[in-house]
């Protein structure tokens, strides 16, 4: 009898943390992501059906970012890409039209690594580089944006590198609450629709990645976004920046 009652409070255990995984409640979210990155943003406090697309570790390597692009335009959606400075720099075109189609850059350091293992000194170079190289896309632009968010790698930062980007760059850092886990191994886009729809909510930020070095990770952020912005839109929401959700 022991053994039946631990194992059903074994499984009922491995239910629970599923279901969170599933569809993770936005007061968890409140609780643990200023553990995680403290002074970070997660979702706006907002009513109206407004949401921020973020997309990661770009600019893809082939042509991924500008199947991205063209899905966006499609759907009358805007986005902010957080670049790798360092795909950018391989990739200058793909920033180019990033930035002439109206969308947002954010700074997402030089390399794909988590910002959280680095010393202080590190992150300081790091995030310095990566705001020049990305400041210099921005001033050659006609359009010339406005970099205003930070986004660590791997989302994980303590206080002291959130309060140096702050201060030094102005920037704010965002982290989200609606990311698919479409950087695991075996992750698909039919999972990424799902999760997406059912756990938007106004205000929310979404975490999806191009492809950087890893062209499968492109290609399904397209697949993922031909699915799920019309529906979005249906539902009645507007797709914008970060800037816009949080009126910056």
């Amino acid at each position: 009898m022991f053994y039946l009652n631990f194992g059903l409070i074994i499984l009922a255990i491995a239910g629970l943390i599923i279901l969170i995984l599933l569809f993770p409640p936005r007061w968890l979210i409140a609780f643990l992501f200023p553990l995680i990155c403290p002074g970070a943003v997660f979702a706006a406090d907002t009513q109206n059906k407004v949401v921020a697309l973020t997309i990661d570790d770009g600019p893809g390597l082939e042509n991924s970012t500008q199947e991205i692009l063209e899905v966006l335009t499609k759907n009358n959606a805007q986005a902010t890409f957080f670049l790798i400075s360092s795909n950018a720099e391989k990739n200058p075109q793909a920033v180019t039209a990033i930035i002439e189609k109206g969308h947002e850059i954010g700074n997402h350091m030089t390399e794909d690594e988590k910002t959280i293992a680095l010393t202080q000194q590190a992150f300081q170079e790091n995030l310095s580089q990566a705001h020049e190289i990305l400041f210099n896309f921005a001033q050659q632009s006609i359009y010339y944006p406005r970099i205003t968010w930070f986004r660590p790698g791997g989302g994980w930062g303590n206080a002291a590198m959130v309060n140096f980007a702050a201060k030094n760059y102005g920037y704010c850092t965002a982290l989200g609450n609606i990311w698919p886990y479409d950087t695991f191994w075996g992750s698909s886009t039919q999972f990424s629709r799902f999760f997406i729809l059912s756990n938007i909510r106004p205000g929310s930020i979404i975490i999806l990645h191009d492809g950087g070095n890893c062209s499968k990770r492109g290609k399904q952020t397209v697949e993922t976004l031909k699915l799920v912005l019309p529906e979005l839109q249906k539902k009645g929401y507007q797709i914008v920046t970060l800037s816009t959700l949080y009126d910056k």
